[in-house]
Protein backbone atom coordinates (compact mmCIF):
# COMPACT_ATOMS: atom_id res chain seq x y z
CA UNK A 1 0.00 0.00 0.00
CA UNK A 2 1.01 3.66 -0.80
CA UNK A 3 0.73 6.28 1.15
CA UNK A 4 -0.65 9.40 -0.35
CA UNK A 5 -0.73 12.63 1.09
CA UNK A 6 -4.26 14.10 1.38
CA UNK A 7 -5.62 17.43 2.64
CA UNK A 8 -9.00 18.56 3.12
CA UNK A 9 -9.37 21.80 1.87
CA UNK A 10 -12.20 24.40 0.82
CA UNK A 11 -12.30 26.95 -2.32
CA UNK A 12 -14.17 29.93 -2.00
CA UNK A 13 -15.21 32.23 -5.41
CA UNK A 14 -16.36 35.26 -4.28
CA UNK A 15 -18.75 34.65 -1.81
CA UNK A 16 -19.53 31.01 -2.38
CA UNK A 17 -17.63 28.16 -0.56
CA UNK A 18 -17.21 25.10 -1.53
CA UNK A 19 -17.50 21.82 1.27
CA UNK A 20 -14.36 20.59 2.31
CA UNK A 21 -12.57 18.68 -0.64
CA UNK A 22 -10.01 15.88 -0.51
CA UNK A 23 -6.96 17.21 -1.97
CA UNK A 24 -3.90 15.37 -2.87
CA UNK A 25 -1.04 17.29 -2.00
CA UNK A 26 1.80 16.90 -4.82
CA UNK A 27 5.40 17.94 -4.77
CA UNK A 28 5.72 17.11 -8.80
CA UNK A 29 2.48 19.25 -10.20
CA UNK A 30 3.23 22.94 -11.27
CA UNK A 31 0.28 24.59 -9.96
CA UNK A 32 -3.12 23.79 -8.14
CA UNK A 33 -5.77 22.20 -10.03
CA UNK A 34 -9.46 21.37 -9.08
CA UNK A 35 -12.19 19.71 -10.96
CA UNK A 36 -14.49 21.85 -13.16
CA UNK A 37 -17.57 20.51 -11.20
CA UNK A 38 -16.24 22.47 -7.95
CA UNK A 39 -16.41 25.71 -9.72
CA UNK A 40 -19.33 25.35 -11.42
CA UNK A 41 -20.92 24.57 -7.91
CA UNK A 42 -19.13 28.02 -7.01
CA UNK A 43 -21.32 29.41 -9.81
CA UNK A 44 -18.19 30.02 -11.98
CA UNK A 45 -18.11 29.98 -15.46
CA UNK A 46 -15.45 27.66 -15.63
CA UNK A 47 -14.68 27.73 -19.61
CA UNK A 48 -14.25 31.95 -19.16
CA UNK A 49 -10.90 31.64 -17.47
CA UNK A 50 -7.58 31.75 -19.20
CA UNK A 51 -7.47 28.51 -21.32
CA UNK A 52 -4.23 26.21 -20.53
CA UNK A 53 -3.60 22.79 -21.42
CA UNK A 54 -3.11 19.81 -18.84
CA UNK A 55 -0.85 17.00 -18.91
CA UNK A 56 0.84 14.30 -17.46
CA UNK A 57 3.94 12.87 -16.56
CA UNK A 58 2.87 10.43 -19.49
CA UNK A 59 2.81 11.90 -22.92
CA UNK A 60 -0.06 11.98 -24.46
CA UNK A 61 -3.53 14.26 -25.09
CA UNK A 62 -3.15 17.00 -23.79
CA UNK A 63 -7.00 18.26 -22.27
CA UNK A 64 -8.05 22.21 -21.96
CA UNK A 65 -7.50 23.56 -18.28
CA UNK A 66 -9.10 27.03 -17.07
CA UNK A 67 -7.33 29.20 -15.08
CA UNK A 68 -8.99 31.39 -12.04
CA UNK A 69 -8.01 33.61 -9.14
CA UNK A 70 -9.57 31.47 -6.32
CA UNK A 71 -8.79 30.88 -2.72
CA UNK A 72 -8.23 27.90 -0.62
CA UNK A 73 -9.03 27.66 3.09
CA UNK A 74 -7.49 24.92 5.26
CA UNK A 75 -6.93 24.94 9.10
CA UNK A 76 -8.80 28.54 9.64
CA UNK A 77 -5.97 29.98 7.01
CA UNK A 78 -7.01 30.94 3.41
CA UNK A 79 -4.55 31.86 0.97
CA UNK A 80 -5.18 33.42 -2.40
CA UNK A 81 -4.30 31.80 -6.10
CA UNK A 82 -4.61 30.67 -9.45
CA UNK A 83 -6.03 27.77 -9.62
CA UNK A 84 -6.88 25.57 -12.93
CA UNK A 85 -10.19 24.12 -13.55
CA UNK A 86 -10.67 20.82 -15.85
CA UNK A 87 -13.14 18.73 -16.74
CA UNK A 88 -10.54 15.66 -17.26
CA UNK A 89 -8.52 16.15 -13.49
CA UNK A 90 -9.58 12.39 -12.33
CA UNK A 91 -9.65 13.69 -8.53
CA UNK A 92 -11.54 16.53 -6.72
CA UNK A 93 -8.48 18.62 -6.24
CA UNK A 94 -3.84 18.76 -6.61
CA UNK A 95 -2.18 20.86 -4.65
CA UNK A 96 0.89 21.94 -6.04
CA UNK A 97 3.99 23.79 -6.34
CA UNK A 98 2.80 27.05 -7.70
CA UNK A 99 0.19 28.49 -5.20
CA UNK A 100 0.20 25.50 -2.33
CA UNK A 101 4.39 25.15 -2.12
CA UNK A 102 4.73 28.82 -2.52
CA UNK A 103 3.20 28.94 0.60
CA UNK A 104 3.73 26.68 3.19
CA UNK A 105 7.04 25.07 4.08
CA UNK A 106 5.91 21.19 3.47
CA UNK A 107 7.68 18.03 5.20
CA UNK A 108 6.70 15.15 4.66
CA UNK A 109 7.06 12.42 7.29
CA UNK A 110 6.31 8.58 5.30
CA UNK A 111 8.25 7.23 8.61
CA UNK A 112 5.55 7.21 10.88
CA UNK A 113 2.89 4.79 11.45
CA UNK A 114 0.53 6.31 9.92
CA UNK A 115 2.64 8.42 7.39
CA UNK A 116 2.26 12.22 7.59
CA UNK A 117 2.87 15.48 6.77
CA UNK A 118 3.33 18.84 8.17
CA UNK A 119 2.75 22.67 7.43
CA UNK A 120 4.28 25.98 8.19
CA UNK A 121 2.55 29.09 6.54
CA UNK A 122 5.21 31.76 5.97
CA UNK A 123 4.81 35.10 4.17
CA UNK A 124 6.30 36.70 1.17
CA UNK A 125 7.46 40.62 1.87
Amino acid sequence: MTWVPILNVSVIYKHARSKRLESYVDSGAPGCLFHSSVGKVLGMKVEEGIEGALGGVIGGVRRKVYYHDVEVGLFGQVIALRAGFSDDLSVAAILGRSGFFDSFTITFDPCNNPPGLALERFYRT
